[in-house]
């Protein structure tokens, strides 16, 4: 059998019931979100990696850093690999592809595309508000660059620069693999969302690439009940 893609797009108000449940709401979400946002200086990520040169190539370029000491990192290194690490400075910037399109009647509603990415974008309508939560410091300010001059998308880094907003969709493909913390991550954005909200979420079960993905690889980095009740098995990947 292939990789798995886990997926679900549903409403959140038909999981509550269920999701609920989960001993993370017994914690504040501002707790929460302070333990997935623990970040190592990026002097501390060169001693880990013993490099002063924070290049992350795609898994095929000889001197892939990603494998190296992999299944040693903790939830706060691995965070510093993706704020500091030179995944995509060293490739030319290209406007992003067309990466979804929710298009829908109502207006003034609040969008989050979490892990956003350098080479995809949402489809953007004047109509509707657009949050990019995107992690990494060259593609936070080349995304802050290139949507500067549109008012109603919002460039951020950190899901606490985001946590007074409701969002009547939230969208991550790509993303939610590469993440510590698992769990955490799938709490908050349930709580972010309005109660009659959208979650379109994709995870791949990829663990063992060459790339950043962790998922299954640790114990943090792996879906438990009650969040993996909703997602379904999708398809092979």
């Amino acid at each position: 059998m292939g990789d798995r893609l886990y997926s679900i797009k549903i409403e959140k108000n038909k999981i509550n019931k269920d999701i609920e449940k989960d001993f993370l709401f017994d914690i504040d979400i501002k707790q929460l979100v302070e333990k997935i946002e623990d970040t190592a200086t990026i002097e501390e990520v060169k001693k880990f990696y013993q490099s002063e040169d924070l290049y992350f190539p795609p898994q095929d370029i000889p001197g892939n850093l990603w494998e190296y000491r992999k299944k040693e990192t903790t939830p706060r290194i691995w965070r510093g690999v993706y704020k500091y690490a030179d995944v995509y400075g060293k490739s030319e910037w290209k406007e992003p592809a067309a990466k979804f399109e929710y298009n829908t009647d109502q207006k003034n509603i609040n969008i989050l595309d979490f892990g956003a990415g350098a080479d995809r974008k949402p489809q953007i309508y004047t109509d509707k508000n657009y949050y990019l939560v995107e992690l990494n410091n060259w593609t936070f300010y080349k995304l802050k660059e290139y949507y500067k001059n549109m008012n109603n998308v919002f460039v951020f880094q950190n899901l606490s620069d985001v946590l007074s907003v409701k969002f009547d969709l939230i969208w991550s493909h790509d993303a939610l693999e590469h993440v510590r913390l698992l769990n955490e991550h799938l709490n908050i954005l349930y709580r972010i969302c309005n109660r009659d909200g959208i979650l379109d979420l994709h995870i791949s079960s990829q663990g063992e690439c060459g790339g950043g993905h962790v998922y299954g690889i640790f114990k943090d980095s792996l879906v438990r009940k009650p969040y993996n009740l909703i997602f379904r098995e999708e398809a092979d990947i």
